[in-house]
């Protein structure tokens, strides 16, 4: 009979604005104690879930679970990419775009159990200089909210949401050059997402065609972002049709090259991160193994 595998919930305790008291006893309750062999670690601001998931690679951990939002996600992929070690998502966050690719429940009690099947898929990540993304990266009007959204003490949906339409009418397009592939983008838009999986979260399809297993980044440009369009521009990231709006121009490609003109903000799965004036993106096939049901 094979060993019980080591688990590790890396669990960040802010995340999504939702209570994780309880989420111990849901562990005891739900994960099947013959498979597993659980720890749970909090994240806190002298230890981060990169630090804790450094530690777990130390210790032999075979399964890490990130439970929280798309940041904490994040920061636990950066160090299992190119590894045998197998990540699990609870998903605690705002959005959950991720988790919600890949089939996993959204009640924490069902996610729980959706670890207990084992179903392992080794997926795409995408490189930007020298970090990675799972999910999605973002240069434009989504990366100036997740800037502001990160500096609010408040968490969860409704607060992204007020801060989306507090800096709404504010907000300038840039200008960017972009080369795909070898094709060229020149031209002023609001925002530009390089997408692994179809949304940014909560049911939000920003690329509705990506296939997280299939070689490619999405690249999403959206040229006009102003009150004339955002129902029609809203309705189509709803009904998984942005790719037909007159708005958008949807690209798929192995590596980009991009070059900013001035400071613009950025996000990386949901987290900001300082403007560099040129930087690649580029497509990393088949390298992270993640507990999914695609």
């Amino acid at each position: 009979m094979n060993p019980r595998k080591k688990i590790l919930f890396i669990v960040n305790p802010i995340s999504g604005g939702l209570s994780k008291r309880k989420l111990p006893q849901l562990i005891v309750k739900k994960l099947d104690r013959n498979l597993f062999e659980p720890e749970l670690f909090y994240t806190s601001l002298k230890l981060n879930a990169r630090e804790i998931t450094l530690k777990a690679l130390a210790e032999k951990f075979d399964i890490i679970i990130a439970s929280g939002g798309d940041g904490t996600m994040n920061q636990v992929a950066q160090c299992l990419i190119n590894t045998d070690v197998i990540m699990g998502i609870l998903p605690l966050g705002s959005g959950n775009g991720l988790a919600r690719h890949l089939n996993i429940p959204l009640k924490v009690s069902r996610a729980i159990e959706f670890i207990n099947k084992l179903n392992v898929q080794r997926i795409d990540t995408i490189k930007i200089n020298d970090e990675y993304s799972v999910n999605c990266i973002g240069i434009g009007f989504d990366a100036f909210v997740a800037h502001q959204f990160s500096k609010l003490p408040k968490r969860g949906f409704q607060t992204y949401i007020a801060t989306t339409l507090k800096y709404f009418k504010h907000y300038k397009r840039q200008f960017y050059k972009i080369d795909i592939d070898g094709q060229l983008f020149a031209g002023k838009a609001a925002l530009v997402t390089f997408a692994n999986s179809s949304q940014w979260g909560n049911n939000f399809y920003i690329a509705s065609t990506a296939d997280i297993t299939d070689g490619k980044i999405d690249i999403t440009i959206i040229k006009h972002l102003n009150f004339r369009n955002i129902l029609q521009l809203t309705y189509r990231l709803i009904s998984k049709t942005i790719h037909k709006s007159s708005q958008a121009i949807t690209f798929k490609a192995q590596k980009i090259k991009f070059v900013l003109e001035e400071n613009t903000p950025m996000h990386i799965d949901g987290e900001p991160r300082l403007v560099c004036d040129e930087f690649t993106v580029e497509i990393v096939p088949h390298s992270l193994n993640i507990l999914c049901d695609l």
